[in-house]
């Protein structure tokens, strides 16, 4: 048996095209920014979203075109038929979506990723609409290399079953995910903040997809979603929208005055770290040491 991982360099910023793809891009649309106004935002004002849209595409296209090289490769020399193939990527774009650019938030736009797997004994065609990890394409491939459940202190877990087409529950009822990191201060009152975040993210009801979101010292990269907060602790509740739409890819479902949405995000809470729940416990009335 023989593994092998391919990675790209691109596309993030800065979205350098060679002249034929640059031509290419010029002559294509996308669709627009969602929630995008950058009017009066240092170092973006400037920004041509439409034009960064279009290079970003051209570049996903071009990695479209070595893929399907790579995937010509094996059916010449017969391999495709006991070959599986994940492709996924490890953080998303704003590109201008909520007046934001890069990645590092816990929006959709940035969060989100794709998860294609092609191989024998994978269903055709089969589209599973609820969350799953990327953790979980390690634990995926150990199975299919007949290595057995990961071994602890692993926590990756198999995607096989719903992959050979089966109906039954993701390997995780919950999806979670967080960043720690230094960021640049674009202004004087900027210059505590840190990216700092957890997400936790499930289907309820079998239809409505809840992504609880806790910044212990506020969400630094709110764009025009929220506004913001430095220093103190920032809890929000969002509904993602599976289809993009003029509403956006989610929105905030959470409020603290009605009790809407509490119930779902005390349960959510539970998923995250000991400090996330101790700092957005307090903001949803609960004890967050408790929870776990």
């Amino acid at each position: 048996r023989c593994f092998l991982q391919l990675g790209s360099p691109g596309p993030p910023p800065p979205f350098v095209l060679s002249p034929s793809m640059a031509e290419r891009a010029s002559k294509k649309t996308y669709p627009p920014a969602v929630d995008s106004n950058f009017s009066g935002i240092p170092n973006l004002d400037k920004v041509d979203v439409a034009s960064s849209r279009r290079a970003y595409g051209e570049l996903i296209e071009h990695i479209d075109a070595q893929i399907e090289r790579f995937m010509g490769f094996l059916e010449a020399n017969g391999a495709s038929q006991d070959t599986v193939i994940f492709i996924t990527a490890d953080h998303g774009e704003h590109l201008g979506d909520h007046s934001e650019f890069a990645k590092g938030s816990p929006w959709e736009p940035s969060v989100r990723v794709p998860l294609v797997a092609v191989g024998p004994r994978i269903a055709r065609g089969r589209v599973e609409p609820r969350p799953v990890e990327t953790l979980d394409i390690v634990g995926s491939i150990m199975e299919i290399a007949g290595a057995g459940p990961a071994p602890a202190p692993m926590t990756a877990r198999s995607l096989m079953p719903l992959l050979r087409g089966g109906r039954g529950p993701p390997p995780r009822a919950v999806v979670t995910s967080g960043l720690r990191a230094r960021v640049q201060a674009t202004s004087p009152e900027d210059r505590h903040m840190k990216c700092d975040w957890e997400m936790a993210l499930r289907q309820f009801n079998q239809s409505a997809l809840l992504k609880l979101v806790c910044c212990p010292a506020g969400c630094f990269k709110q764009g025009s979603m929220f506004p913001k907060m430095i220093g103190s602790a920032q809890v929000v509740l969002m509904e993602v929208v599976p289809v993009m739409g003029g509403g956006g890819f989610e929105r905030n479902v959470l409020d603290l005055d009605s009790g809407r949405g509490l119930s779902e995000a005390r349960e959510l809470l539970a998923s995250l770290g000991p400090r996330y729940r101790a700092a957005c416990g307090r903001l949803l009335g609960v004890d967050g040491g408790a929870l776990g």
